[in-house]
């Protein structure tokens, strides 16, 4: 029995790009760590870095996801950059365990969609090239 496109696991098509996605976060999020601790950064600059970071692995997430699927590129883009966002916020939340501003993370949460859907919408418009071949 041949497989086809269509009959791709949920595994192929989330879960590698979800990983991707977080590793580039939480590596960005310790590269802007560093940058603050050597003083080459001030402390008014972890909000923006923290966000930049979170965009980055979810753009990637989305992007990676949207090349792998095989029909509805866009949701599953964006179903893999929520995946991120929802990684990132359970562990922030459960590990620093600090009051959370709720307007603050509706804002992250909407930038962070917002990178989804850009991710997605690149990643499923790019299409691979047929190669032909020379008769």
């Amino acid at each position: 029995m041949k497989k086809t496109d269509e009959s791709l696991s949920l595994n192929r098509v989330l879960a590698f790009p979800v990983l991707t996605g977080l590793a580039a976060a939480l590596l960005a999020m310790l590269l802007g760590a560093f940058l603050v601790k050597l003083g080459r950064v001030g402390m008014d600059r972890i909000p923006a870095f923290a966000v930049s970071s979170l965009c980055l692995g979810v753009l990637l997430a989305a992007f990676l996801s949207a090349r792998r699927a095989p029909g509805n590129r866009l949701f599953w883009g964006i179903g893999a950059g929520a995946a991120v966002l929802l990684c990132i916020a359970l562990l922030s939340l459960s590990w620093f365990s600090e009051p959370v501003s709720l307007p603050q993370l509706a804002v992250n949460s909407a930038v962070a969609l917002l990178a989804a859907f850009l991710g997605a919408f690149i990643g499923s418009r790019r299409r691979r090239r047929k190669r032909r071949r020379k008769s």
